[in-house]
């Protein structure tokens, strides 16, 4: 059984609409995917962005993952494929840490990405 130091997790967790697995992020932007049938087992990681994950959401169609968080770059906010960690898309034009994300639950599919403004 897999453990992980509770000292580098954020407090984003998710899970798909079918229940299978539990996705855990942590401040270094790690997404882990843990087993839920079977003892949480950690079945696999990636490193999705350079530093901290703020948010994670499941796809609608449980295929698809999208994080948010703080990054080194320009990409804050990135779309990837669960199983396999394959980036589907990096979206730019965000100056700054990105708050939270979502995925549109119609189609045509989309993102929503929120990032804090000072006034």
């Amino acid at each position: 059984m897999s453990t992980v130091s509770t000292a580098t997790m954020s407090p984003s967790l998710a899970t798909p609409p079918n229940d299978e697995w539990i996705t855990s992020a942590d401040t270094s932007g790690t997404i882990r995917f843990w087993g839920v049938h079977n003892s949480f087992v950690l079945h696999n990681e990636f490193c999705i962005l350079s530093c901290r994950i703020d948010d994670l959401q499941w796809s609608p169609d449980q295929l698809r993952i999208v994080v948010s968080g703080d990054g080194k770059g320009k990409s804050f906010v990135r779309d990837f494929v669960w199983d396999s960690g394959s980036t589907v898309g990096a979206f730019d034009g965000n100056s700054k840490r990105v708050l939270s994300c979502a995925f549109k639950p119609t189609r045509p599919s989309g993102l929503l990405a929120a990032e804090r403004i000072s006034l």
